[in-house]
């Protein structure tokens, strides 16, 4: 390539290249955005989808780009990147990765599979351009350098002259793989701040919906707990994990309906009753909780049977648990029952007594939820933190499961006196 000559903008943007006297090639007009991003190339356009933290090329003249971290799409072709996009996967890490040859770009400009537009072999890395043949910057870096940092005596730099530790896709400052990663997830709604929007919102909405229909509600509220407790103790969420809490949410919500019926059809004999709610608590949470931590591992990539006996244990505890209060909330409904038949107790006072009963055994399952996740935590040797609350405050949410219809199938809603 012969001698180049490099004219900027008032901004200190690259906006032409100049071919020398000894040189046949034409010169290459080039405009940047507001924001910073290459708009055009001697008029054709350049298209971004900025709405990430870092931008990403989606097209460039007639051919498109779809870049998918592990494959790039281009102009209907799938390239693979590399282990790293934003550094060369090759001997000479300081050249951009090979051009892919693409219909229809404009005369100098090429694509590496990274989807990383390179013009007249300069590579367009953000705020700056990357010149590999000096393996640095053309311009200076718009931002002043960390205080003591090794690169901020050369703003030049690409990378801090260190590419086994850094890399620089914005042209603004070395980042480390992790920083880099950080990064991209800091304007990821989902990921940051948001979980715990989302995970609050569910939580409330699925306890409002709770009362009213059981499985919906558990589900919501399932998926909420689940999504506060791995924001608060892992940072991030996986929601294919939320998705297997709020499916096992609504399953164990309906077995506990279907409980309920069959330890009314067994007959009058508290003795049968209390061993058939027993039997029945104990077998659907041990199968439940077995399974949605057998799920949960087959979801997150992980051995189908970690932490499968602490699983067992700790839901075997849940159970428990639910069978005394179910038992509590059983013997009233069954009192307030033959008052009403008999004329004793009025409609108002059956209320209260069920609201009172439904309360104070919530606060029961509150502990038992609490107890459950820290002994889980305990056999899984982590130690206690805000997923045994959350827990707690799931289980005792769940106590107010079908309380509505069960309101309503006793005539206590709508003629209250």
């Amino acid at each position: 390539m012969g001698s180049r000559e490099y004219t900027y903008d008032a901004r200190g943007y690259l906006n032409r290249i100049r071919a020398g006297k000894d040189d046949e090639g034409e010169d290459i007009g080039l405009h940047v955005d507001v924001a910073g991003l290459l708009d055009s190339v001697n008029g054709q356009p350049v298209r971004w989808d900025s709405a990430v933290p870092l931008p990403v090329l989606t097209g460039i003249a007639s051919a498109s780009v779809a870049s998918l971290g592990l494959v790039t799409g281009i102009d209907g072709r799938w390239v693979a990147p590399g282990y790293r996009a934003a550094r060369a996967d090759s001997e000479d890490p300081w050249q951009p990765g090979d051009a892919v040859m693409v219909r229809g770009l404009p005369d100098g400009v090429s694509l590496d599979a990274a989807g990383t537009v390179s013009v007249d072999k300069l590579a367009w890395m953000g705020a700056r351009v990357y010149d590999p043949a000096t393996m640095g910057f053309l311009s200076r870096d718009p931002l002043p350098g960390d205080p003591g940092s090794v690169w901020a005596s050369n703003l030049y730099e690409y990378a801090a002259n260190n590419l086994l530790m850094f890399s620089d896709p914005l042209g603004l400052k070395p980042l480390t793989d992790e920083q880099l990663q950080k990064h991209n997830d800091a304007d990821n709604w989902f990921e940051g701040d948001g979980a715990w929007v989302v995970g609050a919102a569910m939580f409330v909405g699925g306890f409002c919906i709770l009362p009213f229909c059981g499985p919906l509600g558990m589900a919501i509220l399932s998926g909420g707990a689940d999504t506060l407790v791995q924001k608060a103790t892992l940072g991030t969420v996986d929601y294919g994990q939320v998705l297997v809490s709020s499916a096992f949410g609504a399953v164990g919500s309906g077995a506990s309906t279907v409980g309920v019926k069959i330890v009314k059809a067994v007959g009058e004999s508290a003795v049968k009753r209390a061993a058939t709610r027993f039997a029945w608590q104990e077998a659907s949470s041990l199968v439940l909780g077995t399974g949605q931590g057998v799920t949960t591992n087959v979801v997150t990539g992980k051995e189908w049977s970690k932490d499968i006996w602490a699983n067992a244990a700790t839901s075997a505890v849940g159970g428990g648990f639910s069978d005394m209060t179910g038992g509590i909330r059983g013997v009233v409904d069954d009192e307030v029952t033959s008052g009403l038949a008999a004329g004793t107790l009025s409609n108002s006072d059956a209320l209260m007594n069920r609201v009172a009963v439904r309360f104070a055994t919530s606060q029961v399952d509150m502990m038992g939820g609490t107890a459950q996740a820290g002994l889980k935590d305990q056999m899984t040797d982590k130690g206690a933190g805000p997923s045994d609350l959350i827990g707690g405050a799931k289980s005792g949410a769940g106590s107010w499961s079908g309380f509505m219809p069960s309101l309503k199938s006793q005539g206590l809603i709508g003629r209250v006196e």
